[in-house]
């Protein structure tokens, strides 16, 4: 590993930690506003809750990985742009795709290292899929899915009749 990739890499995985611990936070503020405003005006103890916002820490780490790294790059490579650094490798004769194959590399790891973080720590009953959010770490169903609830299935399309169903017609 050359010295660019490495300073490339830093640099990347700086501004990847910080946009991950954002977006973390905004997916457990998502959960503390749906689920836990109602659980504390029950009366839940600060353990319960707790342990479920660890419980869905995996899920938001998994979802929100790849938009942190999106992000992380579009800061870095503008940062790179405005200080001329880019200008600077190019102008040393380094072609673009040299600069952006640390990238590429980094962006291809992702899948897998999501895929193997979101099986080894979702609950054993999410992975199972014996609750109501089955599967939410690592495999979660789309609006789209066939595992997806029918009340979430949009109806948009052609009815067997040729007449243009919208969303939420029911014939």
């Amino acid at each position: 590993m050359k010295t660019l990739d490495r300073y490339l890499l830093r640099e990347a995985l700086a501004h990847f930690s910080l946009g991950l611990g954002v977006i973390v936070l905004l997916f457990l503020a998502g959960a503390v506003y749906e689920v836990l405003a109602p659980l504390v005006a029950k009366g839940a103890d600060p353990y319960t809750l707790l342990r479920y916002l660890l419980y869905r820490t995996p899920e938001a780490l998994v979802r929100g990985a790849p938009v942190a790294y999106l992000f992380a790059l579009l800061f870095l490579l503008s940062r790179l742009a405005e200080d001329s650094e880019l200008k600077a490798l190019l102008a040393l004769g380094i072609r673009r795709e040299r600069v952006l194959l640390p990238f590429l590399a980094l962006g291809g790891f992702w899948p897998f290292w999501a895929s193997s973080w979101g099986k080894a720590w979702c609950p054993k009953p999410w992975r199972r899929g014996r609750t109501s959010s089955a599967g939410r770490c690592w495999k979660s169903p789309g609006p789209f899915s066939p595992r997806a609830p029918p009340s979430r299935t949009p109806r948009v399309g052609w009815s067997t009749w040729g007449r243009w169903r919208g969303i939420g017609s029911e014939s």
